[in-house]
């Protein structure tokens, strides 16, 4: 097996977690990729302090800086060309504030080529601590946060018991290795979610061309959650890009159930909340889609 993978790391104001993941890399056992760093126009030293360690790095880095703040998707996309134009056969998007096992691409390219279909894979995202799971796959649910990831919060004993491959609707951009031929078949990431719901608007179009998303439990990294944003900027985009996605794939009846649900699921979501400033921003996203609708209808 010798595909090559291009791997797509974001930076935004957080060079020590980027040059801690660049680091875990150095000690990847599957040896034939690149990786694809674009800074954020993050501003400050991180331009700088990532320049610094590249020149001294033992792997292949292309470096872009930014002159504005592209957000995740069209950040990403710009890792998606490159592929697509130097004939790599997969590109991973992997958070910057994770760092990896060394056999974790291995098993992630393994699962990829075990079946044609196959489109997507993802393995187990775990905190930093080690003992607890950030993600091992999820689900589209309208009911449940639309992008839903399974088994967040519990024990690593607790799904220790999950030892093989297995299908779902959903993984998180932490995490998801994407076939080149998947790129060509369905396109790059809906670059109008500025942050967050990209993930779930990619998957979902990626089942609906008939590909697969696969999750191989043995290949592991950890992951800082909240690294690059706050409680308050994650309720917004999250809120908003929520309702983006129900209007941009379902009519009619269809998105009003879809809608139904998600409204139900927030008296829910804001008594775990209980945090003021992160309920308003939620609702703000909310206010802020509608006007946008009202204006401009959707696009």
């Amino acid at each position: 097996m010798n595909k090559r993978c291009l791997i797509v790391l974001i930076n935004y104001k957080s060079a020590k977690h980027t040059t801690s993941c660049l680091e875990s890399l150095k000690n990847v056992t599957y040896k034939n990729f690149e990786i694809y760093l674009i800074d954020n126009n993050s501003g400050g030293e991180d331009v700088r302090i990532l320049e610094d360690f590249i020149s001294n790095y033992p792997l292949r880095v292309h470096f872009i800086v930014n002159e504005e703040n592209l957000g995740f998707a069209k950040a990403a996309n710009m890792g998606f060309r490159f592929a697509l134009d130097r004939d790599f056969d997969y590109v991973l998007l992997l958070n910057n504030d994770t760092t990896v096992e060394p056999d974790f691409l291995e098993k992630l390219i393994d699962s990829a080529e075990s079946e044609k279909d196959v489109g997507i894979v993802s393995g187990k995202i775990l905190f930093k601590d080690g003992k607890t799971v950030f993600s091992l796959g999820g689900e589209i649910s309208f009911l449940k946060n639309v992008g839903h990831l399974l088994h967040y919060r519990r024990s690593v004993d607790e799904v220790s018991h999950i030892r093989e491959d297995f299908y779902c609707s959903f993984v998180s951009g932490c995490l998801m290795l994407v076939k080149r031929e998947v790129i060509e078949d369905v396109g790059f990431l809906d670059g109008s979610f500025f942050m967050y719901i990209e993930d779930v608007d990619f998957c979902y179009r990626v089942l609906s061309r008939g590909w697969k998303i696969r999750v191989n439990p043995k290949s592991v990294i950890y992951h800082t959650e909240g690294a690059s944003s706050s409680s308050e900027f994650s309720a917004y985009w999250g809120s908003l890009n929520r309702l983006r996605f129900i209007y941009k794939h379902f009519n009619g009846l269809d998105r009003l159930k879809k809608l139904s649900l998600y409204i139900l699921s927030k008296p829910v979501l804001y008594a775990k909340l209980r945090n003021l400033s992160v309920i308003k921003a939620d609702l703000k996203g909310v206010f802020d889609f509608y006007s946008a609708l009202s204006k401009n209808g959707f696009g």
